[in-house]
């Protein structure tokens, strides 16, 4: 009996053997996930898995090249094989967001013609929703608009002592599609209107060609906007809880004698806003100083800048030669020769003084549990005053 009885137990532990020998052994292994509603409290939870399903889970090896979906405002970043990436940061936004989108595109200042409205070139894609008209019309050349908040700009008047008042001729715009320049040539006499296009500003210039006594210059700005001019001479445009919209900096003005070995050109800040509050906006005065638009010194032609802008400029050099003065606003730092904005850097002579450039450089995101082979910093030098370039040293 006692053998019956064991030989029953032994049967039965080898059943329960064969049992469990039978159930995968990969069945004990889980992994934690979130819970699958969005809405939901992002509690952990249990799964188990297979080898199978944790396959199937894994992402795929994306193509080699720009991977769209990692854009950010400042950033790039760039597959290049073999697990490595490339991030590229840049000092100032590349990509905007068009509304109602989520997916980031190219920054585009070029002008392109409205196939809906005949009169109308706009950019392509910036920050400032930015419209020309093709010929003005009473004066008004331009429409800007900025987070659900309109500025429209005309050009009314040109005075000077002893001068007649003159009106603004509505004349035809000129410019080349896909660029960010367009001008309306002739709105006084010997006087043009120039505008360069950028995501977060518009770089404008009154363009004397000969000085006939001309150096006030009358606007209408109709806005939503509050419209004040602060300590330092900029105008800024506001809503109703007090935030700032619009800039327009303090205007200054250069003339076209530039110097061969520094690219400079000779400058003045004697140029002055006045404002004053009209029905639906503001009638603006450009008030340049006479006396240094009929010196003998000046070279033509000579650019009066009032500029309008969306940001305050991050990016600045300070110099020697010029302990006191401001170079971060956007006026500052335009190089009419250029046509563009830069830093200046290093040293000529004992009258330009030593310049330092700063650089607003945004932080690397989403580099977590990666390894840095590399980082390298570019920058394009525009003119050099040496017969040869010179290393410049930058410090993070």
């Amino acid at each position: 009996m006692s053998k019956h009885i064991l030989r029953s137990f032994l049967i039965r532990i080898l059943v329960l053997f064969l049992i469990f020998s039978l159930v995968p052994s990969k069945i004990l292994a889980s992994e934690i996930i979130p819970a699958e509603d969005a809405n939901a409290d992002l509690i952990p939870v249990k799964k188990k898995t297979t080898n199978r399903q944790v396959l199937s889970t894994m992402e795929s090896e994306p193509e080699t090249g720009e991977l769209i979906d990692k854009r950010t405002e400042n950033t790039k970043t760039f597959y290049n094989g073999n697990g490595q990436y490339t991030e590229k940061i840049y000092s100032e936004p590349v990509h905007i967001k068009e509304e109602g989108e989520e997916q980031y595109v190219e920054i585009s200042p070029e002008l392109t013609e409205v196939q809906s409205q005949s009169n109308i070139v706009k950019t392509e894609n910036t920050a400032i929703d930015t419209e020309f008209l093709k010929k003005m019309s009473n004066g008004k050349y331009a429409d800007f608009t900025y987070e659900g908040h309109s500025m429209s700009l005309s050009i009314l008047q040109a005075a000077g002592e002893n001068r007649t008042t003159v009106e603004a001729n509505d004349v035809d715009a000129e410019f080349v599609e896909n660029t960010n320049k367009i001008v309306h040539k002739d709105i006084f006499p010997h006087i043009d209107l120039q505008n360069h296009t950028f995501n977060e500003n518009i770089k404008e210039d009154i363009v004397i060609s000969q000085y006939d006594g001309y150096h006030i210059f009358i606007f209408k700005l109709l806005t939503d906007l509050t419209a004040s001019i602060d300590e330092n001479g900029n105008i800024q445009m506001k809503d109703e809880q007090g935030k700032k919209v619009f800039e327009l900096p303090k205007p200054y003005m250069s003339d076209s004698k530039i110097d061969e070995q520094t690219g400079d050109t000779v400058t003045s800040d004697k140029v002055k806003f006045e404002i004053e509050k009209i029905e639906n906006g503001y009638k603006l005065t450009v008030n340049a100083d006479k006396d240094w638009l009929e010196s003998t010194d000046r070279v033509f032609p000579i650019y009066i800048d009032p500029t309008t802008s969306v940001t305050n400029s991050s990016d600045a050099f300070v110099s020697s030669a010029n302990p006191t003065v401001n170079y971060s606003t956007a006026t500052s730092k335009w190089d009419s020769s250029l046509e563009d904005y830069v830093l200046k850097a290093g040293q000529f002579d004992s009258a330009t003084g030593t310049a330092f450039a700063f650089l607003t450089q945004p932080s690397p995101t989403g580099l977590s549990n990666v390894t840095i082979n590399g980082c390298f910093l570019q920058a394009v030098n525009t003119e050099n005053c040496s017969e040869k370039c010179r290393d410049l040293q930058a410090l993070f």
